[in-house]
C-alpha cells in the first residue's frame, strides 16, 4: 500500500476550512506578538504595584505628621536605633587620613546603591578646625523615587557622621519614574 499525494496547485482559491486555520494561525501570531512586546509583564506590574503602595504608606506618614498650624516645626519620627558610638567614633578617626576616598567607597558601596546610579561624586576642599575633619560632599544620584528614599535611609545606617544640608530632585522621566537628585553634605571626622 502506497501513499497517493494529490497535486496541489498553491494558486487555487482556498476553502472555508483553510481560511479559517489561516485566520486562526494569524490571531495567534498578532496575539503572542502584542502580548510580547507592548504589555507589561506579571513581575513588571508588581513592581510597579510595589513602588505605588510605598508611595502610599510614604504619602499617609507625610500626612500624619504635618502640623496643624505653619509655625509648628516638621519632623518624621525615625524608628531607628540609636547610633553606635564606637563605631561612630571609629569611622571618625579613620576619616581624618584620607576622607575622599573613604567617602567614596562608602557613597558608591553596590550595597547602598542598589537600583540607583551614581552619576558623580564632588568632594570640595576638606577644612581642618583644631582636631575636626570637615569633608564637604555633592553625589548625583539617578534611579526611582524609592530607590532614592531607601539608598538616604541605607547612607543614613552607615557609622558615618554626616548631615545633609540640601536634596534637590529632578524628574527625568516621568513615564519610568526616573528622577535625579543632588545631594550636598558634610561628613565629619575627628583625632
Amino acid at each position: 500500500m502506497g501513499f497517493v499525494l494529490e497535486k496541489v496547485n498553491i494558486f487555487h482559491k482556498p476553502d472555508r476550512r483553510e481560511k479559517i486555520i489561516f485566520f486562526a494561525t494569524l490571531l495567534g501570531f498578532m496575539f503572542a506578538f502584542v502580548k510580547s512586546c507592548w504589555l507589561p509583564s506579571f513581575e513588571t506590574i508588581n513592581k510597579v504595584n510595589t513602588e505605588i503602595d510605598a508611595l502610599k504608606t510614604i504619602k499617609a506618614l507625610a500626612v500624619s505628621h504635618v502640623p496643624e498650624n505653619d509655625n509648628e516645626p516638621f519632623f518624621l519620627e525615625r524608628t531607628n536605633e540609636a547610633p553606635d558610638v564606637k563605631k561612630i567614633s571609629g569611622w571618625a578617626k579613620h576619616l581624618v587620613n584620607n576622607p575622599d576616598i573613604i567617602l567614596m567607597r562608602e557613597f558608591s558601596s553596590p550595597m547602598l546603591l542598589r537600583d540607583l546610579k551614581m552619576l558623580n561624586i564632588e568632594f570640595l576642599e576638606t577644612e581642618n578646625k583644631e582636631s575636626i575633619v570637615l569633608q564637604p560632599f555633592v553625589l548625583y544620584l539617578e534611579g526611582s523615587f524609592i530607590s532614592l528614599e531607601g539608598y538616604l535611609q541605607r547612607l543614613e545606617s552607615l557609622p558615618i557622621l554626616l548631615i545633609t544640608h540640601s536634596i534637590n530632585i529632578d524628574i527625568v522621566d516621568e513615564k519610568r519614574g526616573r528622577v535625579t537628585a543632588e545631594i550636598k553634605g558634610t561628613a565629619y571626622g575627628w583625632h
